[in-house]
């Protein structure tokens, strides 16, 4: 097993349980910032930007589907919202920029939601990072 091969393995399921947050009412910028305020250098939405969503969608079918699959990153690449290289995945990059909130990504979240039954209740964002390290 390569270092690159155990990162993936260590990463799996904190990209999984940050997606599943995001079907529960949670926002990307906001489990990225609980999760730097928790002692992470980099939130999960902000690190997929950079590796690319695409690369994480190819890892995720090398393992066992879950039961919730991954509705809202899939739809974002069919989209073609790959991260800082397309200039846009959970974040926009005007001009190559820094990252920026994009509202119409709440929209896809909350469509994802709702097209999966599931009711989604926002939690206080002080209150993702216990939330989100009890499930990874």
């Amino acid at each position: 097993m390569t270092d690159h091969d155990l990162g993936r393995k260590i990463l799996a399921p904190y990209y999984d349980a940050a997606e599943n947050l995001l079907l529960d009412g949670a926002i990307p910028w906001d489990v990225d910032a609980a999760m730097v305020a928790f002692g992470f250098s980099i939130g999960p939405f902000a690190a997929q930007d950079l590796t690319g969503l695409d690369c994480a969608f190819q890892e995720r079918k090398l393992r066992p589907p879950t039961p919730r699959g991954f509705p809202i990153s899939e739809r974002m690449i069919e989209m073609g919202r790959l991260g800082k290289k397309a200039g846009v995945g959970w974040y926009r990059y005007p001009g190559g920029g820094g990252a920026v909130e994009d509202p119409l990504l709440e929209d896809l979240i909350s469509e994802e939601s709702y097209f999966a039954k599931i009711t989604a209740n926002r939690l206080p964002t002080t209150k993702y990072a216990r939330t989100f390290s009890s499930r990874s």
